[in-house]
């Protein structure tokens, strides 16, 4: 079994298809150490991360360590989160991660209805007592391949 982290990105876009349960995927694998992004996917899965094998990616050059993981998805979980507004970057609130398990979905928006992920992209709330600017958005999915072949 592989564990991947299928982040929404531009790569997502140009080449990705819906994630499905029961499809057979073939996908290029990063090493997680070689991700560029590895402090906010650790503030986003937490101590999940420690489950995870590689990351998803289509354009990761073979110098990179890049692996292919061959085999049936069995679970996707798409995972949100918090990130509160400091200036003009947003941060990721820790522990405010929500889970939920898919039998399909958009990597790009993390919905099989785009209008519903847009909205979550854009609704602004208040966070806590604070006052501060927040908003809980897709932040990308755990994909579960049963006998992930890795080459």
């Amino acid at each position: 079994m592989t564990r991947l982290w299928v982040p929404p990105s531009w790569e997502s876009e140009c080449c990705g298809d819906d994630i499905t349960v029961g499809a057979t995927v073939s996908w290029p694998l990063l090493p997680l150490a070689q991700w560029w992004d590895l402090t906010r996917l650790r503030l986003t899965l937490g101590e999940k991360m420690l489950q995870l094998n590689g990351i998803e990616t289509h354009h990761a050059s073979d110098e990179e360590g890049r692996r292919v993981v061959r085999g049936p998805v069995t679970s996707i979980v798409r995972v949100a989160a918090t990130e509160v507004r400091s200036g003009q970057s947003w941060n990721i609130v820790p522990t405010s991660a929500t889970f939920s398990a898919r039998s399909m979905l958009d990597p790009l928006t993390g919905s099989t209805n785009h209008e519903d992920a847009m909205i979550e992209l854009h609704a602004l709330k208040r966070y806590g007592d604070s006052g501060v600017e927040a908003q809980h958005r897709f932040m990308g999915c755990v994909v579960t391949v049963q006998d992930g072949h890795v080459e």
